[in-house]
């Protein structure tokens, strides 16, 4: 069944931007699994407007034929259409007093002025609050587990303007509350006890002779030293110092990236034989 509707406003969705999600965040796609968009915009209708009773006792006729087993009799039947008298739209701008019609399409549809003479291409043009018509039709939704209906859009005729109907102004809304005074412990200037804390500084590793020095300890290869509050524990007085290494085992073979410079020299530079090997200067 073909319809137009009475003149409404829109005051939910968008004619231009379609939706790619459901509810639940979740892709829409077809059910092969491709991908696909869902046009939609809720058009608020006055309850007083005698051409809204006729369109709805022919949408209400049409549905039954659709679904013959009294499920249009179920209250939980998919009608696409809210009363915005009900409490939980008492708030939402242009629904009290109204029909809410939900109108979808899958693809884009023409949004033409008032005249007909053209053909309207963005959202400056025809925007939620303004006020519209629509050529649509009604189809089965064909779910046995949640029978009712759709209400396809299939063209727009743009009718008049109204107020922007846009999302809700938080920012104004913090303005206007009075704030309650700050809890104890509370502070509007940062704690210095509530900050993390500083990166320790990081260890310079001895300089070389100016006339032959190996090359540096890279900065970043340097573990960061103890913070300044951590000691490490002395050595036993008795402590026996480690036995010499042996500079003729194969473990200590100097390689190219050592310059030239022996394992001795290096040591003496303060590396240690980890360090060494892991710097690629000695063949681990």
């Amino acid at each position: 069944m073909e319809f137009i509707t009475p003149i409404g406003r829109i005051v939910q969705g968008s004619l231009w931007k379609p939706n790619t999600t459901d509810k639940e965040g979740r892709p829409l796609t077809y059910k092969d699994g491709s991908p696909r968009i869902k046009y939609y915009i809720g058009l608020a209708i006055a309850k007083t407007d005698p051409a809204f009773a006729v369109l709805w006792q022919q949408v209400e006729q049409v549905a039954r034929s659709f679904w013959p087993g009294g499920q249009t009799q179920l209250a939980e039947f998919a009608w696409k259409r809210m009363d915005g008298d009900k409490p939980e739209y008492a708030q939402k701008e242009g629904f009290p007093g109204h029909w809410i019609l939900g109108l979808t399409n899958g693809f884009p549809f023409k949004v033409y002025n008032k005249t007909l003479d053209a053909v309207f291409t963005d959202e400056t043009q025809v925007k939620r609050g303004d006020y519209i018509t629509v050529i649509g039709n009604v189809t089965s939704n064909k779910s046995d587990s949640k029978p009712g209906i759709f209400l396809n859009m299939k063209g727009v005729q743009f009718q008049a303007y109204g107020t922007e109907i846009v999302g809700v102004d938080y920012a104004a809304k913090f303005k206007e509350a009075s704030p309650s005074a700050l809890p104890a412990g509370a502070s509007e200037t940062p704690i210095a006890g509530g900050l993390p804390p500083a990166m320790p500084p990081q260890a310079t590793p001895p300089a070389m002779p100016p006339q032959a020095t190996p090359p540096a300890m890279p900065p970043q290869a340097t573990p960061p030293a103890m913070p300044p509050q951590a000691t490490p524990p002395a050595m036993p007085p008795q402590a026996t110092p480690p036995p010499a290494p042996n500079f003729a085992n194969p473990m200590y073979q100097m390689t190219e990236k050592a310059g030239g410079f022996s394992y001795e020299q290096m040591v003496e530079q303060g590396w240690s034989h980890e360090q060494l090997i892991a710097h690629g200067y000695v063949v681990a």
